[in-house]
């Protein structure tokens, strides 16, 4: 006599229920699995593009000043960390910028977020008086030991 799954009156068999249970557990653990990785791989896309935002923000902030300057003067011999610009209509005030205590500063206030780094070493500015122009070298680091590195050039009005 054959037997039909599941047309008994009796119901399911043992066998019969621990096969589906592990099934179900199997096809469980490999999606639970595949979302693991897919938030995982999320996490650290989204923290390298924080650190790419906020090595834009510091180089804006920074390009925006010197952009208005009339005058720029390095601090010291190269590696350059600290310049002083002088900006149109502004009179006698100079703005300095830099890198120090591993922060980008403005004035010496720092206008980096706590969460990241900056790179003293490996930042610096070059400054070309002659056709007004200055090179900004930025590194960043978070708390992952990620690193992010960004290279500007900004122009600035030179006026004697």
């Amino acid at each position: 006599m054959k037997r039909k799954i599941l047309s008994s009156a009796k119901g399911l068999t043992l066998v019969e229920l621990l096969l589906s249970l592990s099934l179900i557990g199997v096809v469980s653990v490999l999606i639970i699995g595949v979302l693991v990785s897919g938030m995982d791989s999320y996490r650290s896309v989204n923290k390298q593009i924080s650190l790419h935002d906020e090595a834009n923000a510091i180089m804006t902030k920074f390009s925006n000043e010197i952009f208005v300057a009339t005058k720029v003067e390095p601090n010291s011999v190269e590696p350059v960390k600290e310049i002083h610009i002088k900006k149109y209509g502004s009179g006698d005030v100079i703005t300095t910028l830099g890198f120090a205590g591993g922060n980008a500063n403005i004035n010496g206030a720092p206008i980096n977020s706590p969460f990241v780094t900056v790179e003293e070493s490996a930042s610096s500015f070059a400054v070309d008086e002659e056709n007004g122009i200055v090179h900004i070298h930025l590194e960043l680091t978070d708390d992952n030991n990620r690193s992010f590195q960004l290279t500007e050039d900004v122009t600035y009005v030179k006026v004697e």
